[in-house]
């Protein structure tokens, strides 16, 4: 009897040991895309706040003076 239940230990600590290691395993991936939605999230910002700086320029380069002496000619 005890043999047996040794037996169900060793078993129940080696299922243990593979739960563990899946668990850490599925951590680390969980930190990869965590990183992965950060930098894509940087990214966008990055690039709304060149599209706004650009529309500025933009708008700027319309209504600046170059187009009013186009218009005075």
């Amino acid at each position: 009897m005890i043999a047996l239940l040794e037996c169900r230990e060793a078993r129940a600590r080696e299922e243990l040991e593979s739960w563990l290691e899946a668990v850490r395993e599925a951590e680390e991936h969980a930190a990869a895309a965590r990183q992965r939605v950060e930098h894509a999230r940087i990214a966008r910002e990055e690039v709304l706040r060149a599209l706004a700086e650009g529309e500025g320029v933009a708008r700027r380069a319309e209504s600046g003076p170059g187009r009013y002496r186009r218009r005075c000619r």
